[in-house]
């Protein structure tokens, strides 16, 4: 198994006609990647902002995971932590949130993507992401102790899409959105040798913060 990437993201090339940003995303030992839309003009979120999501809790997989937030890399890729990291470093156990998305509780489609799997094969944090169902809750609690509840609308696996700015699944993960997202992306299916041949993600709607 080569070892896993989270996300990586090519910036170079910006679709000005439809304002969008295109981004390549790749998740854990996924191998070819899909690629994100979102628009240009999002907000950026400081890694200091009190509104930063903190940890993800869904208590019906048993999960409380830490949220690291990611960004660009030098070579204006998505940060991809667990890349060269051994399999006990605690990196497998957090997820990740795309900082220049959407804040978690706010309108449009906040975006956090775990592992899997680690390098070696053993059980990350996203390992029985599959087995939500409809209707279970997501917590998100950020920096300032405040809790925000989502609630899983659908869960959908995907093949790759085909990267265009307007390709329905890009939309509805990356996309514009008026009401409060959070889409929890990973890899699904089966092992074709590189990589999984699927995507899993689960689509949640925000319900109440406290």
């Amino acid at each position: 198994m080569n070892i896993p990437r989270l996300l990586r993201v090519n910036l170079k090339h910006i679709a000005k006609v439809f304002g969008l940003l295109c981004a390549l995303l790749v998740l854990a030992s996924c191998g070819q990647g899909i690629t994100a839309t979102t628009p240009t003009g999002q907000s950026f979120h400081p890694e200091l902002a009190a509104n930063q999501p903190s940890r993800l809790v869904i208590s019906s997989l048993g999960m409380n995971a830490p949220i690291m937030p990611v960004g660009l890399d030098q070579y204006g890729a998505m940060q991809a932590p667990g890349a060269g990291h051994p399999a006990s470093d605690p990196i497998w156990a957090t997820s990740f949130w795309w900082k220049q998305g959407a804040l978690p509780g706010q309108p449009g489609n906040a975006v956090l993507a775990g592992h899997v799997d680690r390098n070696d094969g053993s059980r990350a944090v996203f390992w029985n992401l599959s087995d939500i169902q409809t209707g279970d809750t997501i917590l998100i609690i950020n920096q300032s102790g405040q809790t925000l509840t989502f609630r899983v609308t659908n869960v959908e696996a995907f093949t790759d899409p085909d990267g265009g700015p307007h390709d329905p699944v890009i939309q509805r993960v990356f996309g514009p959105a008026s009401s409060a997202n959070l889409n929890l992306i990973t890899c699904y299916g089966s092992w074709i040798g590189t990589e999984y041949n699927k995507r899993l993600v689960v689509f949640s709607t925000l319900v109440s913060g406290t």
